[in-house]
C-alpha cells in the first residue's frame, strides 16, 4: 500500500510540474492555449492532497497580498447586491475566482521538482516560441497573399498587434508577457553566469532581450512602449554602478525621446495620439469631442460625471452600462455606437465599487512588494509597475488573457519566496 501511494504521489507530482511548465510555455500564445493548461496545473495540485498535512501551511508576510486580492474580489461579490447590470457583474466575477485556489497553493506550497530559474527560463523561452509562431502566420499571410479585408491596415510598425495576429493575441497582453519575461531575464543572467562563461550568458540573453524589445515596439503597443524606457532606465540604475552612472543615465533618456519622437513619424498609433494632443493645445478641451483617440473622450466623460457614481459606485460589472448612459448624456455618438468600455481599470473600479475601492486597490498595487524580501520583493516590484501601468489603458484584470497571466505569476513569485526563505534556513 505504501509502495502504491509512493508511486501515486510521485506520478502526480510530475504531472503537476511538467503541466505548470507547459503553462508558462503557453502565456504568450492565445488564452485558449493556458486555459486547459491552469485546469490541469491546478487539479492535480489538489491531487496531491498537500492540503490534508499541516506541516506544509507556509504562511507568511508575503501572503497578505494574496489574501488581500480575495478580500478585494469578496467586495467585488458584495457589490453585485446593488450593481444596476448584474448579469454582467457575475460574468466578471467568475473570472476572479481562481484567485482562492492561487491562496491555497500559496499557503500550503508546491512539490519538490519546482525552481525558480528553471520555470522562468520557461517563462522565456514560450515567448520565443510564441515570438517564431507569429512570424510563421505573419509569413504564411503575407506569401499567400490571404489577409482578410477587415485586416488591410496591416503593416510592419505593427505587425504583431494588427493583422493576422492581432485577431489572436491581444497587442496589450502580450506586451506584459514579453515585459515581464525581459525583466526576468535579468536573473536567469545572474543565475547561470555564476556556472557558466559570463560572456557566453551575456550574448546569449542580450539577443534575447533585443528580441523581446523589438516585438514590443512591432506590436504598436502605446502603452508598453511607453513603458519599455522607463523600465530600461530603472535597470540601469540598479545594475551600472560606474562614475559615469548619471551621464549614460541622461544619454539613454535623450536617445530615447529622440527615438520615440522619430517614431511617431512611423507608427500610426503612436501618430495618431500626437495629432490628438496637438489638436487639443490649440483648441482646448472642449473640442475633445472631435479627437479621434476615443480613450480621451472616454476618460473625459468618465471624469466629467465622477460625483454620479456615489459612495459606493454603481456596482460591479456596471461600468459599462453606465457609460453608455454618460456618452449618451455628452452626445459621444461615435463612442454609443461603438459602445466603448471604460478601458481604465483605474476609473473602472471607482465607477463600480466608490473610492475606498479604488484606494484598497491601489495600495494592494503598491504594498505587494514590501511583504516580500530580497530578491522575490524586486520582481513583485516588477509585475506591478508592468500591471499597474497597463491598467492606465486597458481593463486588463477583467479580460480572461491577462487573468491567466497574473494568476501564473502570483504563484510563480509565491514559488520564488517559498524557496528564498528556505534556503534562508539552510544557511542563516
Amino acid at each position: 500500500m505504501n509502495n502504491f501511494l509512493g508511486r501515486y504521489k510521485k506520478i502526480i507530482e510530475q504531472i503537476n510540474i511538467a503541466s505548470f511548465f507547459l503553462l508558462l510555455l503557453s502565456l504568450a500564445l492565445p488564452w485558449c492555449f493556458t486555459q486547459p493548461l491552469f485546469a490541469i496545473w491546478l487539479i492535480t495540485w489538489f491531487l496531491e492532497c498537500r492540503w490534508l498535512k499541516k506541516k506544509n501551511i507556509h504562511f507568511g508576510k508575503h501572503t497578505i497580498p494574496i489574501l488581500l486580492l480575495c478580500g478585494f474580489v469578496a467586495w467585488e461579490a458584495l457589490s453585485l447586491l446593488w450593481t444596476i447590470d448584474r448579469e454582467q457583474g457575475i460574468l466578471e466575477l467568475q473570472k476572479h475566482l481562481p484567485i482562492y485556489a492561487v491562496l491555497l497553493v500559496a499557503l500550503f506550497g508546491v512539490n519538490k521538482y519546482y525552481q525558480s530559474h528553471q520555470t522562468k527560463v520557461a517563462l522565456i523561452l514560450g515567448c520565443l516560441l510564441a515570438i517564431f509562431g507569429y512570424c510563421m502566420i505573419i509569413y504564411w499571410y503575407r506569401v499567400q497573399n490571404t489577409l482578410p479585408i477587415s485586416l488591410n491596415q496591416f503593416n510592419f510598425w505593427s505587425m504583431f498587434g494588427n493583422g493576422p495576429i492581432g485577431e489572436i493575441k491581444h497587442r496589450s497582453h502580450l506586451c506584459i508577457i514579453l515585459l515581464i519575461a525581459f525583466l526576468f531575464s535579468f536573473d536567469v543572467y545572474q543565475y547561470y553566469s555564476k556556472q557558466y562563461s559570463t560572456k557566453l550568458i551575456g550574448s546569449v540573453i542580450s539577443v534575447i532581450d533585443i528580441i523581446f524589445i523589438t516585438t514590443i515596439i512591432l506590436t504598436g503597443s502605446r502603452t508598453a512602449m511607453l513603458l519599455l524606457p522607463i523600465l530600461l532606465i530603472i535597470l540601469f540604475l540598479k545594475f551600472y554602478q560606474g562614475r559615469w552612472k548619471k551621464i549614460i543615465t541622461c544619454s539613454i533618456v535623450v536617445g530615447i525621446i529622440t527615438l520615440f519622437c522619430l517614431g511617431t513619424n512611423y507608427n500610426d498609433r503612436l501618430s495618431t495620439v500626437k495629432n490628438d494632443l496637438l489638436h487639443l493645445h490649440q483648441n482646448g478641451l472642449e473640442s475633445i469631442s472631435s479627437t479621434k483617440e476615443p480613450r480621451l473622450q472616454i476618460y473625459s466623460c468618465a471624469l466629467h460625471h465622477w460625483n454620479e457614481f456615489g459612495f459606493w459606485g454603481v456596482g460591479y460589472g456596471g461600468s459599462e452600462k453606465e457609460m453608455m448612459n454618460l456618452f449618451a448624456k455628452d452626445g459621444l455618438t461615435n463612442c454609443l455606437a461603438k459602445q466603448y468600455g471604460i478601458h481604465n481599470r483605474y476609473l473602472k473600479v471607482w465607477m463600480e465599487m466608490g473610492p475606498i475601492a479604488l484606494l484598497f486597490m491601489l495600495f494592494i498595487l503598491i504594498g505587494s512588494a514590501f511583504f516580500h524580501t530580497g530578491q522575490v520583493r524586486k520582481n513583485v516590484a516588477y509585475i506591478c509597475i508592468v500591471f499597474g501601468w497597463s491598467m492606465l489603458t486597458e481593463n486588463v484584470l477583467t479580460m480572461i488573457g491577462a487573468l491567466y497571466i497574473f494568476f501564473t505569476l502570483i504563484t510563480l513569485v509565491q514559488i520564488e519566496q517559498h524557496e528564498q526563505d528556505l534556503q534562508r534556513l539552510d544557511h542563516p
